[in-house]
């Protein structure tokens, strides 16, 4: 998954870099790993069927609550003073989703773990503020709503995720219907806007990869609520890429390079490691 989640942002980097819209952008993360799930589902004889009705209605709402997830944190960055700001409340879900497990779940959290994810959250906030751009005091505290509405979504989905796994569904059947709910909702969002396809071959395969990795990071994402004993450790390790990311950034896209962000590295890696010790 950690590796899925930096192959994924970088990627996601570079297709802003090229000036793909936020809304491409969603639909191919969206999109291209329905038919991975689906054809991953045919060939493991999953059944497709729904036999109870509040399931089917819960994975519609996790649908919906995975999309305004993404609009949020997107309204978020876009209003915020620094958008590091925003980022750094809308991933503090892990602290979230790591306590409700304990009262959902029934899972697990050591003292030695919850350091661990202290660290990494802590130290991704030191990773991801940087210096203030430009002033933007006439958007009040719109931003600061925005991204706790962002944290909440991203949080309560994540727990949803774990509970419908938990009912025996076969993960890529779930995740086939989720994925295929929402890119009905962006492709109707792309149409409502008008919003313009690119073009070109090169744009056409980024968007192909951005999917592929998209299909493999929350297959992993998943497949660790499953396993995991708590789904906040996952979250945790989700969060803690943004270090990798950071250091790929400022190779591939000449990003700010600081010691701030270095200390940031170093404090995520050790958190990092101390979560799987």
């Amino acid at each position: 998954m950690f590796a899925s989640s930096v192959f994924l942002y970088v990627l996601v980097r570079k297709a802003q870099v090229m000036g793909m819209r936020n809304e491409i952008n969603n639909l191919s993360q969206y999109f291209v790993p329905v038919f991975i799930y689906v054809t991953i589902a045919l060939f493991s004889g999953s059944s497709f069927r729904i036999t109870s009705l509040p399931v089917a209605v819960l994975m519609l709402v996790a649908a919906v609550i995975s999309y305004l997830g993404n609009v949020f944190i997107l309204e978020g960055i876009k209003l915020a003073p620094n958008p590091g700001y925003s980022l750094v409340i809308g991933k503090s879900y892990v602290v979230f989703t790591t306590l409700a497990a304990l009262v959902l779940f029934h899972s697990t959290l050591s003292p030695k773990n919850a350091l661990a994810i202290t660290l990494i959250v802590v130290f991704s906030a030191i990773i991801s503020i940087g210096k203030r751009k430009i002033d933007k005091e006439a958007a009040g505290s719109i931003w600061l709503l925005y991204s706790l509405a962002a944290f909440f979504c991203w949080g309560v989905f994540a727990l949803m995720l774990k509970y419908l796994i938990g009912q025996g569904m076969d993960l890529f059947v779930v995740l086939s219907y989720l994925f295929a709910a929402v890119s009905v909702i962006i492709f109707t969002e792309i149409k409502v806007k008008g919003v313009e396809l690119g073009r070109g071959i090169n744009y056409w395969i980024l968007f192909l990869f951005i999917g592929l990795f998209g299909a493999s990071f929350d297959a992993f994402v998943t497949l660790g609520y499953k396993l995991a004993p708590n789904p906040g450790y996952i979250n945790a390790v989700n969060a803690s890429s943004i270090s990798a990311v950071t250091l790929l950034s400022i190779f591939l896209f000449k990003d700010e390079f600081s010691v701030r962000k270095l200390v940031g590295v170093a404090g995520v890696t050790l958190g990092l490691i101390l979560l799987f010790l």
